[in-house]
């Protein structure tokens, strides 16, 4: 049998073309690969949001019953049902994210059977408080603690979404400098085998290829920025070069483009997790920061009236002051942010009018009067009603020379509990009650503003008064239900 020799610029054109073949067929499988990978990230970046909107439609149904319960509005009921129909579509959703051997597949089935408990239980809540049955207001809270599991459900998905996601980008951060390795190595292959060919033709060859290699070499050291000088001694080597130099490129701008869409993963991540902690605080700042304003401002002014009291001598008078007192602060420091019931808002503002009456003895009278059907369903914020008062004795009947009355009513106007604080005290001209409702006096002006954030309303709180005849304080909470809270 002949034997075949081919020319050896031939064999050289053949060696290159098989050596590229392989090296494309590797880059499609590698990139194939790490496009896979990619996939599977987006689609737990999609899942991460989807968790998100669940969690935004528990809370919005969650917000639509207490303000449907709170207000009687069948908008806010329908705003309840829309945001749990919501809930159920993104769950439903999620679902198909979720393989059945898959250790989220746990907790998504616990979400399920809470969703399905969530909803019978809301709507036990409104259908009780439809037909003006107490109980629905333990059906809500019982609705409240499930929501509060499905949220925590929530948290523990996007956790663990979370630290997979994390997992996945060290995954093909690892593929991708195996993969940037795996070139190189196939770049040095290439050079050698090369260098082995075409060494029988002539030494001026050599030098650029011995260039060449050093620059592989640096590739392989990290240094991606490596390029190597086109030589124009020989047509093939200057395509070589170039060649070089586009892979040196596009491995450059792979790394870099790699490392980019990392770093800004991962503040798109903490950003996210940042604006939910941040959305949850902001509110219960604000009206904690009002509460906490008032107790300095009662406490000094309690604990003048008891020393007052101590340097006349009435030490028994003082003692059950104190002890009044107490009763007072531990009320107040205790679950500050938690609304009260408005039967113990009046009960810990007649110990406030116990230690005043002792002071004052008959100076100071005052009545209190109450629907019983408002008194355990209307909540409002903690120490609203004592700064009033206050305020009532010490600017309208203290100046009066025999005092005078107080007078504390609530009753129930249509969808309102409305409460009056009413004295026959000195009263105001109209610049004087300006500058008591001004944010420059603590006890009206706060009080107002505690009011409005917790109703969410401007109109909630007013106050006339006329020089000479008193003054009406009138605070209309959003009817004679359970408020919304802060």
């Amino acid at each position: 049998m002949k034997r075949i020799n081919l020319p050896i610029s031939l064999t050289i054109t053949l060696l290159l073309a098989a050596l590229l073949a392989i090296f494309a067929v590797f880059s499609i499988l590698m990139n194939s690969i790490l496009s896979d990978s990619y996939t599977a990230q987006g689609r737990n970046i999609t899942f991460i949001e989807d968790t998100q909107d669940f969690r935004q439609a528990i809370i919005e149904s969650q917000n639509g019953l207490t303000r449907y319960l709170a207000t009687e509005n069948i908008y806010k009921l329908s705003e309840h049902l829309e945001a749990e129909a919501n809930a159920n579509a993104i769950l439903s959703g999620i679902g198909q994210f979720i393989s059945s051997d898959d250790e989220a597949s746990y907790l998504y089935q616990a979400m399920l059977k809470s969703l399905e408990a969530y909803s019978k239980t809301t709507t036990d809540a409104y259908n009780m408080f439809a037909n003006r049955q107490n109980s629905y207001y333990q059906k809500k809270q019982e609705a409240d603690l499930i929501a509060s599991y499905l949220l925590s459900y929530a948290d523990q998905l996007l956790a663990m979404t979370i630290a997979d996601d994390i997992d996945a980008l060290n995954s093909n951060m690892h593929s991708s400098r195996t993969l940037m390795l795996l070139n190189v190595v196939f770049l040095l292959f290439f050079v050698g085998s090369l260098l082995a060919t075409i060494s029988i033709f002539s030494s001026k060859l050599r030098m650029p290829l011995n260039k060449l290699v050093k620059q592989a070499e640096m590739i392989s050291q990290s240094h991606f920025d490596a390029r190597t000088e086109l030589s124009d001694s020989d047509p093939q080597v200057a395509l070589l070069s170039s060649t070089f130099n586009r892979m040196a490129e596009d491995i450059d701008k792979m790394m870099q483009d790699l490392r980019d869409k990392v770093d800004a993963e991962e503040r798109l991540l903490e950003e996210k997790k940042k604006n939910l902690e941040y959305e949850a605080m902001l509110d219960k700042a604000t009206f904690l920061a009002l509460q906490t304003q008032t107790n300095p401002h009662f406490l000094y002014n309690t604990l003048n009236s008891i020393d007052r009291t101590i340097q006349l001598g009435n030490t028994d008078a003082a003692r059950l002051m104190l002890k009044s007192l107490s009763d007072l602060m531990r009320y107040n420091l205790s679950n500050g942010d938690i609304p009260a019931i408005l039967a113990e808002e009046l009960e810990i503002t007649e110990k406030y009018l116990i230690i005043q009456k002792m002071r004052f003895s008959e100076r100071l009278e005052y009545i209190i009067e109450t629907d019983e059907d408002i008194a355990y369903t209307t909540t409002l914020p903690r120490f609203t009603l004592q700064p009033l008062v206050e305020n009532a004795i010490i600017h309208g009947l203290t100046p009066k020379e025999k005092g005078g009355h107080l007078r504390i009513t609530a009753h129930k106007d249509g969808d309102h509990a409305v409460i009056m604080i009413s004295d026959d005290g000195i009263g105001m001209d109209a610049s004087r009650l300006a500058e008591l409702a001004s944010d420059g006096h603590i006890g009206i002006a706060n009080t107002k503003k505690r009011l409005e954030i917790f109703e969410g309303r401007d109109d909630v709180f007013s106050i006339s008064s006329e020089r000479g005849k008193g003054t009406v304080i009138t605070i209309r909470l959003g009817g004679g239900n359970e408020q919304e809270s802060v």
